[in-house]
């Protein structure tokens, strides 16, 4: 594997003053915050004070979080709590919907239990037979932006997936040429509200928000999205839709 760039000490002292003042402004319900890095990422974990660790991510629910913990925590068959996607693509009012995108995850996961993360940012599996997190859904919403970032931001981050995902460099780099995103089916407008703490931020970068997306290009296989979204629409199922977990 290539060498991952790995930020300064500098910029890790200063992200870890700035989680931590944001913390106690917007997340008193935290005692403590760790911080973990892998190459050039940074993976924030929350402490609760009864001992409960919560994987931060923007858009976390941490009230709802919170209140579930506190209803489920002595229902043993509880190791993972999911947490609903929304998947910002190309800006701030664009979702990316079809079934490629995990549409919940677990986000906070039971300690003691050997539970483990399982293929990146995916989710987590329990022991070394890897057997998948018995979770319950919280409706807790994690507004992710990874793919509204501003051009700059994206190529880079394209960049750095190329020695961190090595099975794929040259579609990744394909992608990093283009310097904007593919269409993708059943692309739909956002029309809520982005969550209190990322309102400025999302206001600051508004402008230059994501590098745009590509012109439609439909093709055979996509009708199987649409088959599929229009029936999640009238039942609600997604029909064979892979889980990392188990629903309790």
């Amino acid at each position: 594997m290539a060498d991952m760039v790995k930020p300064p000490e500098s910029t890790k002292t200063s992200l870890r003053q700035r989680l931590t003042a944001h913390a106690r402004q917007r997340w008193p319900q935290l005692t403590d915050l760790t911080v973990r890095y892998h190459g050039a990422f940074a993976y924030v974990d929350g402490h609760l004070a009864d001992g409960t660790t919560l994987i931060l991510d923007a858009g976390s629910g941490i009230r709802e979080l919170g209140q579930r913990i506190a209803e489920w925590d002595r229902d043993a068959r509880v190791e993972g709590l999911l947490v609903d996607y929304l998947h910002f693509y190309g800006d701030f009012d664009t979702l990316a919907t079809d079934r490629h995108w995990y549409r919940r995850e677990v986000r906070c996961v039971r300690l003691g239990q050997d539970v483990r993360s399982y293929q990146d940012a995916q989710g987590f599996r329990v022991g070394p037979e890897e057997r998948r997190v018995r979770a319950r859904a919280t409706g807790a919403r994690m507004f992710h932006y990874g793919w509204a970032r501003p051009p700059d931001a994206l190529r880079q981050k394209l960049a750095l997936s190329r020695g961190i995902f090595t099975e794929a460099p040259e579609r990744i780099a394909a992608r990093e040429a283009k310097g904007r995103l593919d269409w993708t089916p059943l692309l739909r407008r956002f029309t809520g509200e982005h969550p209190r703490a990322a309102r400025a931020w999302v206001a600051e970068r508004r402008d230059h928000a994501g590098p745009g997306v590509g012109p439609r290009h439909f093709r055979r296989e996509h009708l199987r999205l649409y088959l599929s979204d229009w029936i999640e629409r009238l039942t609600g199922a997604r029909v064979f839709e892979y889980r990392n977990y188990i629903e309790v």
